[in-house]
């Protein structure tokens, strides 16, 4: 029960839940299946009665069985050990009468802790995903040799105190191990998951700069032939009113950085957006051109989505500095903030409701930060959201 995926419940639910585990308890009771098969056949029961309750897919419901008959079977083999070694040092007790109880005490013990560690933190996932389907599958494969092993260990090997306390101790470090392996396998599958999705992101930046850096070129061109047409008395109206259209473009000693400026400065104007800038491009000179678009874009792109909702047209301003101090570049990107900031791992918590897909953003501009050695700073005073970064710099200011 402390491992199922109760957000994930199937329209009737209420019905097939409870109607799933009568017959599983049925079985149990009724029919007289041999042991140790009988565990293998309760198993598939309520791998049958999860996959019918829940609205999760075939691998997903074997992970939650596995994961609920470990549970299951690491409080037996405790309340089982525990039995047998009050006996083995003399003490006496009504075996059906005790039994139950220790054995619903080590289950509630064992649930509340895999509750407050594992349901918890899995449950913030909209669907599970793992390294490889096949390292469930071998784990389903342990953990039957595990309850073969404590099942033999019983009916074969109780004359050998030593040898069925080792097999016990097995058993059970076998299932904590199972659990445990399952938590850390859908961990560094986020993980891996999500460096993946910032992989993909940073490339597809890459080809936008260069889609922009193309275009950039091909405008400036225009520029210059209508400025040279203009200076020779060639131009006609509609050639003035091109040249207007044309826009602004920023000069900071840094192409790339002038590219994706000029870019978000029109995305600021159609949002009714000031963008402030003072950056001296030339000290970046020692990152890769994409490296700088896809930074100054995340962070630019954060901060008008930030301000696209505020109604006061004093308070939808971006102000920009890239400056060196020392042997540093400093890189701060401001703007009026009114919400309450939630850091979580040294990054902003996402307000929306999907924060799986979403939040990318900033995690892009702290990897390529990484990349340079350098340091990211968020923080939020006086309703303003200021993002710092630091990157180190020698002397001719290329990268350390």
């Amino acid at each position: 029960m402390a491992v199922l995926p109760w957000k994930r419940r199937r329209k009737y639910f209420r019905f097939v839940f409870p109607l799933s585990y009568a017959v599983v308890f049925a079985c149990s009771a009724l029919f007289r299946i041999p042991v140790p098969y009988y565990y293998l056949v309760i198993y598939v029961l309520l791998f049958a009665s999860i996959i019918s309750s829940f609205d999760i897919g075939l691998v997903e419901s074997l992970f939650y069985s596995l994961n609920s008959y470990c549970v299951q079977h690491i409080a037996s083999t405790a309340s089982y050990a525990t039995l047998w070694l009050v006996v083995k040092f003399g003490g006496t007790f009504r075996y059906n009468s005790v039994y139950p109880v220790i054995s619903v005490a080590y289950l509630v013990l064992t649930g509340t802790l895999v509750a407050f560690f594992f349901t918890r933190r899995i449950n913030k996932f909209t669907k599970l995903k793992f390294n490889h389907f096949m390292m469930v599958y071998s784990e389903l494969v342990f953990l039957l040799i595990a309850v073969f092993i404590s099942h033999y260990a019983q009916e074969n090997i109780k004359t050998n105190d030593v040898l069925f306390l080792y097999i016990k101790l097995f058993s059970f470090m076998l299932g904590v191990t199972i659990l445990i392996v399952n938590i850390l396998n859908v961990h560094s599958t986020t993980l891996k998951d999500e460096k993946l999705i910032l992989q993909i992101l940073l490339k597809k930046d890459k080809e936008y700069y260069e889609r922009a850096r193309l275009n950039a070129e091909k405008v400036n061109i225009k520029h210059h032939d209508l400025k040279q047409k203009a200076l020779k008395g060639q131009m006609d109206k509609e050639e003035f009113g091109e040249i207007e259209n044309l826009g602004e473009d920023f000069f900071t000693g840094n192409r790339a950085l002038d590219i994706i400026l000029t870019e978000k400065l029109a995305k600021c104007e159609s949002n009714d957006i000031r963008l402030i800038c003072t950056a001296d491009g030339e000290i970046l000179s020692f990152m890769k051109p994409y490296h700088i678009y896809s930074l100054f874009g995340n962070a630019l792109d954060n901060a008008v989505e930030s301000l696209v909702t505020v109604r006061e047209k004093d308070r939808r301003e971006i102000v920009l500095s890239v400056t060196r101090i020392r042997n540093m570049c400093r890189i701060l990107v401001s703007n009026y903030f009114a919400g309450e900031l939630v850091i979580e791992n040294g990054l902003p918590k996402t307000n929306k409701a999907d924060s799986e897909n979403h939040g990318f953003g900033i995690k892009s501009i702290k990897d390529i930060t990484g990349v340079y050695n350098g340091e990211m700073k968020i923080s939020v005073s006086d309703e303003t959201f200021d993002m710092l970064i630091m990157l180190p710099l020698n002397e001719v200011g290329e990268i350390k």
